[in-house]
């Protein structure tokens, strides 16, 4: 049974990277729901002391320190309002990074494990020399065989995917573009500010209007961050029984 659910070491690292951000985005949004609702608290609290005809200097003190913790808590609630959408973006981009991060680690172990699936290539005679054995240039090459091909963008990544490996990224057409949209929105994020331009229209498809700043909302990253992963297993299962068996 342990067999069976065994998972590859490229799983187990990406497994480790979105468990953290899954616990630091819902640790994150926890706070702020607790630093409202305390906020909340502390404005009833100040009210009913306001119904009060006569207060004394102890209930004095008391409102001060109500009205002093509701201040503060109140600063900490518009600072992470007016930051949100950069925080937001910020453990948006590391999932999806995490997740093209995966492929690319699995690829290299498929191609560790079956060199002949790198295909041709050319290496020179000076770099074998320099190489103690033959371990060392087929990692060399697999290395270098991956970083071209996660060059070529997540199309043709899945196509190699697909045709070279026989191992499906996706388990349909309406979930690969939520992928696709997912990393053309982190390379808008990372590469032009989140500043939305017609490239990235033209990819997307989105009705999006040219000019504005993309805004990710704590939703889209959810569902996003359990998309990805939900894939990732899908394609390590595929992966481990067609090429990592013991």
């Amino acid at each position: 049974m342990e067999k069976k659910n065994k998972k590859t070491p490229s799983f187990i690292r990406y497994a480790v990277k979105a468990n953290q951000l899954q616990e630091i985005t819902v640790t994150l949004l926890k706070l702020m729901n607790i630093a409202l609702e305390r906020r909340l608290g502390y404005e009833k609290l100040l009210l009913t002391f306001k119904k009060i005809k006569k207060i004394n200097r102890k209930t004095r003190k008391i409102i001060k320190k109500i009205e002093e913790k509701n201040k503060f808590i109140e600063k900490v609630c518009r600072e992470y309002r007016k930051q949100e959408s950069n925080i937001l973006a910020m453990l948006f981009v590391e999932h999806v990074n995490a997740f093209t991060f995966f492929l690319s680690d699995l690829l290299l172990e498929i191609f560790l494990k079956k060199p002949t699936l790198i295909g041709n290539k050319e290496i020179k005679l000076q770099e074998l020399i320099n190489k103690s054995n033959i371990t060392d240039v087929i990692e060399e090459v697999a290395e270098l065989a991956v970083v071209n091909y996660m060059h070529q963008g997540l199309k043709n990544i899945s196509q190699l995917f697909d045709k070279k490996l026989g191992i499906k990224i996706y388990r349909g057409d309406k979930e690969f573009e939520r992928i696709f949209i997912a990393v053309e929105i982190r390379n808008l994020l990372v590469h032009n500010n989140g500043i939305i331009n017609r490239k990235f229209l033209q990819k997307t498809k989105l009705s999006l209007k040219r000019g504005n700043k993309i805004k990710i909302k704590e939703d889209y990253l959810m569902k996003t961050a359990d998309l990805l992963f939900n894939t990732a297993i899908y394609i390590d299962q595929q992966v481990k029984q067609k090429f990592l068996k013991p």
